[in-house]
């Protein structure tokens, strides 16, 4: 009886206030320096002489804009020989395909799969707010450029994945437009993560076992963490041949 009314009587002691937290101007920033001087000193400066300051800081945001950037690639013809053909700096297949330049393409990228700003919003905030109109189907065509251009640079974010032999994986729904339905269906993105290093993410429509067969590498013998779901166990070596045998590790936060 004793142990239950002391029980009470710390529940119902009243918790100490939260200490409001300070706010502070991240030390990492860049600073701009504006100095304010009083009117009477504007007035008659060789009437004043400073003895120290006062400095408050704030934190600020400079907006994005736009700008032109222009690509000036000279040609060159060798003294001795002029008559040859001119040489000149090539092109990359971004520049060569696409008006954005890598800066647009990243904001593009960030904005759609990062803040969830579907290119349509993109399009109306880029015309309302900064005078340029980019339709919605062109950006959709950067995407696709942009997403062929790095497929090097994520096949080597795979690679280095599953070289550790430890992977985990998981498989998390997400809605999609499925084009020419008019309404939306249900994919799921992939992750595979080596622990304590990269990340990597695969789309696929399913997630049946044969979605492991294009995720995983052909040679990957290694540990595969997971939770409890079929797909898992149903991939095997038998169903792909060429595979080596590995093995299934459970996920703990699903372990009972």
């Amino acid at each position: 009886m004793e142990a239950e009314i002391e029980k009470q009587a710390a529940a119902a002691k009243p918790k100490k206030p939260r200490k409001p937290r300070e706010d502070r101007v991240p030390e990492h920033l860049p600073a701009v320096e504006e100095i304010i001087e009083p009117q009477e000193v504007k007035a008659a400066p060789e009437s004043w002489r400073c003895m120290g300051e006062e400095v408050t800081e704030q934190l600020d945001y400079e907006p994005a804009r736009f700008l032109r950037r222009r690509l000036i690639r000279r040609k060159y013809v060798k003294r001795e020989e002029p008559h040859l053909t001119p040489i000149i700096a090539p092109l990359n297949t971004l520049q060569e395909r696409s008006l954005a330049a890598p800066g647009l393409l990243a904001a593009i990228i960030v904005g759609k799969y990062c803040d969830h700003l579907p290119l349509y919003r993109q399009e109306q905030i880029y015309s309302t707010r900064h005078g340029v109109d980019i339709p919605r189907q062109s950006m959709a065509r950067w995407l696709a450029l942009a997403a062929d251009w790095l497929t090097p640079v994520y096949e080597q974010n795979r690679s280095s994945v599953m070289a550790g032999g430890y992977v985990q994986v998981d498989e998390t729904p997400v809605e999609y437009l499925s084009p020419g339905h008019g309404q939306t269906k249900q994919g799921y993105l992939w992750t595979c993560k080596r622990p304590g290093a990269d990340v990597c993410f695969t789309w696929a429509t399913s997630r049946s076992s044969a979605c492991l067969g294009n995720i995983l590498p052909g040679d990957f013998g290694g540990t595969v963490q997971c939770e409890g779901y079929a797909a898992y166990p149903a991939y095997s070596p038998q169903s792909h041949r060429t595979r080596s045998s590995g093995l299934l590790g459970a996920c703990p936060a699903q372990v009972h």
